[in-house]
């Protein structure tokens, strides 16, 4: 492994970092190959405690192997060695996530957690032996790992990835909702190492803002692959290019690694330059005839092949090429008059007309489900409209890229894809070339060309689709998703091409990048059919959303409750609380049931004779002490509860409706919860009420303690955001 550069003042500060944080992820000598073709030799790098780092790298380069060789999920060769600090825990999100269909968003993503799992199914098991001593370690058990709370952390990332219904089947969800309960697993686990791969992939603009902005505050050591240049310079302090094998290091962010990787390239380059001269001279003495009687020099023949590996690499360095023809496109394009179409009883388009021109860039925006791919559909004329009229020009050809990739035959090759659309394709100079040709220019050379569609990567997978699009020569491009899988090399060729695209270019895309460079002005999908025209980037339409989102009215609650003081300062009297109608929860559950029953399972409602357990037990310390007569009024001592780690703030901006929403669910949560408190506190100070009703309301007043707490925490977290 390289580091670049010791003449980069940054770089002795890092250096300075890396000998001060602890070694979270020491790898050595790794190597792993897929049939004849090696990914990655002999390897080696370190990442550090506080590390975030990206790794780039060609598609089929070997990104996710490495990814999936350091998670376990594969084996290294050789003698490879991968060595993670002891004890210290690893979450990794795949880019196609593994999931069981017939479980809810819930209990999938309740399984990501095993730890948390298994102390939950102890407890629950402890509350049906009876066994006293075993019922109190299982309650330390939870005390530690707050399990009381898990499900209430659950729904707050999905809250914050908004995700609706969490009793959904995994089965129905689209893509992007699988890739956000996947995230949601990955973040409940609140492991000191992440490993991501492609994590903004399928996710709403909105989404990845958050995530953006939680993994720059997060204090975790992350590692990932990624193709979204806004994340990766907002996130990433080092960043890893993975290149013939090699690996380079780069400290900085994407920015930097741009700047530092032209200065790689062009040393190399010159080096090459001198190294090629000298090895035309020397080829030229290799095959010059000896003079009688004497032989060419061991030594010298030993340097020339030598000489002719180095300049091997720089021969081996391709770049993909883009220059596919387009077709006439006349000055009648699409003409859309009150287009208007339903999905069911929703609208996903009402009264929408346009006329499109030549050398238009429009990108589309907008959440998941208000008719994006619906309105492609439409203008490609696969749809028909419920109402209105669709007129396309004589000469429009259009090459639609679609969400779901590439299709082909089992067994289908490179070759016998692009075979069967073309055997020739027409270049933008007019020329001509071969199919084979030019899958070469899109970095598919011939020993590629017989290999089975199947067995590609990912992203070899997008790259060959979109070949199969170009070369058909469209001049009315529908690009859904494009930027999927591709790596970012690859997106760099594709931007350039689409700048001097001549013909209509229609983008829906959640890369924040590539619709800023490309798009000229926004279709806004705002929900309900109604499409907004806006004159400006993408990033600038997401920042004006957020300035004009209105604020909500202040939120009522105790003047005194710091976050949860006010539950702290209990003494036993009555609190003064302003009560609306009780909200509709369930019942107390005897025991400890009602924190148990976050674990997903039913937990039996007999609860066991009362433990002698430390005072220390959440909730229940006084009724504990009790042994037989009256019971002391006095309200239990504060529980102390395992706050959970604070998610980290977001970028200051007004809130969205989905926050405002939050924000008047959680005054009712509160209030509600405030109000069944008052009613605990009565039952505890009735010194009448028998020893298993006594130990029932102290557990499920722990319960209500630590649900207030983890509330005011999100409640005034918000109201600071609205306040600023």
């Amino acid at each position: 492994m390289r580091c670049l550069s010791p003449k980069d003042n940054n770089f002795y500060i890092c250096l300075l970092q890396k000998t001060t944080m602890a070694t979270y992820l020491q790898v050595d000598n790794l190597t792993k190959s897929y049939g004849d073709r090696v990914l990655f030799n002999k390897i080696s790098f370190h990442i550090n405690q506080g590390d975030k780092v990206a790794l780039v790298a060609p598609n089929g380069s070997g990104k996710t192997s490495l990814l999936d060789v350091l998670a376990g999920k594969e084996s290294p060769e050789g003698e490879g060695t991968i060595k993670f600090m002891s004890g210290i825990q690893v979450a990794y999100l795949e880019q196609d996530p593994s999931y069981d269909p017939e479980l809810t968003v819930l209990e999938q993503v309740r399984s990501a957690d095993k730890k948390v799992m298994q102390t939950l199914t102890a407890y629950k098991q402890a509350l049906e032996s009876e066994d006293k001593k075993r019922l109190e370690k299982a309650i330390n058990d939870m005390d530690r790992l707050d399990g009381w709370n898990y499900d209430q952390k659950i729904e707050r990332i999905l809250t914050h990835l908004q995700f609706g219904a969490v009793d959904r089947k995994m089965g129905t969800l689209s893509g992007g909702e699988i890739k956000k309960v996947a995230l949601a697993g990955m973040l409940i686990q609140e492991a000191p190492f992440m490993i991501l791969d492609e994590p903004t992939n399928h996710l709403d603009i909105e989404v990845i803002e958050y995530l953006e902005d939680y993994m720059s505050a997060t204090q975790a050591t992350l590692f990932m692959v990624t193709h979204d240049r806004y994340f990766l310079d907002r996130v990433c302090n080092t960043i890893y290019e993975l290149e013939n094998g090699e690996l380079f290091t780069y400290r900085g962010n994407y920015s930097l690694f741009l700047e530092k990787r032209e200065e790689r390239l062009a040393n190399r380059a010159a080096e090459t330059d001198k190294a090629r001269n000298l090895y035309r001279r020397e080829l030229q003495w290799i095959r010059s005839t000896p003079c009688a009687r004497t032989g060419k020099s061991k030594s010298r023949l030993e340097s020339f092949g030598k000489l002719k590996e180095r300049i091997g690499p720089a021969g081996n360095t391709r770049s993909m090429e883009i220059n596919a023809g387009i077709a006439r496109l006349g000055t009648k394009i699409i003409h859309a008059r009150n287009l208007s179409f339903t999905y069911g009883e929703e609208p996903l388009l009402k009264d929408f007309t346009y006329n499109f021109s030549r050398n238009e860039k429009i990108g589309i925006v907008g959440g998941n489900g208000v008719g994006k791919t619906t309105f492609l559909r439409l203008l490609a004329g696969e749809l028909e409209p419920l109402s209105g009229t669709l007129q396309h020009g004589t000469t429009v050809r259009f090459g639609f890229y679609r969400q779901e990739g590439i299709s082909f035959n089992p067994g289908d090759t490179v070759f016998d894809v692009v075979h069967e659309i073309a055997e020739v394709v027409a270049l933008a100079d007019g020329s001509k070339v071969t199919a084979a040709s030019f899958l070469s220019r899109f970095l598919f050379p011939p020993s590629m060309h017989q290999v089975k569609v199947e067995r590609l990567s990912g992203g070899e997978k997008r790259r060959l689709y979109l070949l199969t699009i170009l070369m058909r020569n469209p001049n009315f491009l529908i690009l859904d998703e494009p930027t999927n899988d591709l790596d970012i090399l690859t997106l760099n060729v594709l931007e350039e091409y689409l700048e001097n695209f001549k013909g209509c270019l229609l983008i829906v895309s959640h890369d924040r990048y590539f619709m800023d460079k490309l798009a000229d002005h926004l279709f806004a999908f705002e929900g309900q059919g109604i499409v907004q025209d806006y004159p400006g980037k993408c990033s600038d339409y997401y920042r004006s959303r957020a300035a004009a989102a209105p604020t909500p009215a202040p939120a009522s609650r105790p003047a005194a409750h710091p976050g949860a003081g006010a539950a702290a300062s209990r003494s036993g009297g009555s609190i003064p609380v302003q009560t609306p109608a009780p909200a509709s929860r369930p019942a107390a559950h005897p025991g400890a049931g009602a924190a148990a029953s976050r674990s997903g399972g039913s937990i039996p409602v007999q609860t066991p004779a009362p433990a002698s357990r430390p005072a220390a037990h959440p909730g229940a310390g006084a009724a504990a002490s009790r042994s037989g007569g009256s019971i002391p009024v006095q309200t239990p001592a504060p529980i102390p509860v395992q706050t959970p780690a604070p998610t980290p703030v977001q970028t200051v901006k007004k809130l969205t409706y989905r926050q405002r929403k939050r924000l008047e669910e959680l005054e009712a949560e509160i209030q509600a919860l405030e109000e069944e408190k008052f009613r605990l506190e009565s039952l505890l100070s009735d010194p009448e009420r028998p020893l298993s009703q006594i130990t029932e309301a102290s557990v499920r007043m722990g319960e209500i303690l630590a649900r207030l707490e983890l509330d005011w925490e999100e409640l005034l977290g918000l109201e600071d955001q609205r306040k600023s």
